[in-house]
């Protein structure tokens, strides 16, 4: 939010203020009386000298995804979302490997795993009979196909289940950030400017 905020700041002032100059703006005029509610979003609409109340009912008190790809384009860095490999977010569940078998440590609400029906501390067996170890467990989930149905064997209170799993993937939630390396001179030089902000 605190990035998105600098970066529409910058935007909206042709980078003459920034989140910063708002800090320092808190600081000096609010430091002895205190914050209220609606302080911040005061003193940036002061600053930038235009309405942010759309800003701050979408992405502070409303449910709307953040620019985070747009903010990032306007200082020359690319952001994108993957699955992450060898990872199991991509179906909804975290597992602990220190075992022989996975043991599920965290279930993501929503996922395909959690309307299978599996459960934290449950332990992955087998995929369609064929048994696997937690350190293969990710590279055999990763050959399914989203819509795919999977037989998973897992022991619960040390009873065995079976359990069908249909495949489906969920949002992409890990960040990857790089550096345009193909930017005119004003998005390098606001690049720059933004990494080493004082």
């Amino acid at each position: 939010m605190a990035f998105v905020l600098d970066i529409e700041i910058r935007k909206r002032t042709h980078d003459k203020h920034t989140l910063d100059s708002v800090m320092r703006a808190i600081w000096k005029d609010y430091q002895d009386i205190g914050l209220e509610d609606n302080t911040v979003q005061k003193v940036v609409e002061h600053l930038t000298q235009s309405d942010f109340s759309d800003f701050f009912e979408q992405y502070l008190y409303g449910v709307t995804d953040l620019p985070l790809k747009d903010a990032f384009n306007y200082i020359g860095i690319h952001c994108d979302f993957i699955h992450k490999e060898n990872d199991l977010s991509n179906i909804g569940i975290g597992i602990n490997k220190t075992q022989k078998y996975a043991i599920i440590s965290h279930i993501l609400d929503n996922s395909c795993v959690q309307n299978a029906g599996l459960y934290v501390k449950d332990k992955i067996l087998s995929i369609d009979n064929i048994k696997v170890e937690a350190k293969d467990l990710s590279k055999a989930i990763g050959v399914c196909n989203e819509g795919d149905v999977v037989k998973i064997k897992v022991l619960r209170d040390e009873l065995p289940l079976e359990i069908e799993l249909t495949i489906k993937l969920s949002e992409k939630s890990h960040c990857v950030l790089t550096l345009d390396t193909n930017l005119n001179q004003e998005t390098f030089k606001r690049r720059r400017e933004w990494i080493s902000a004082e």
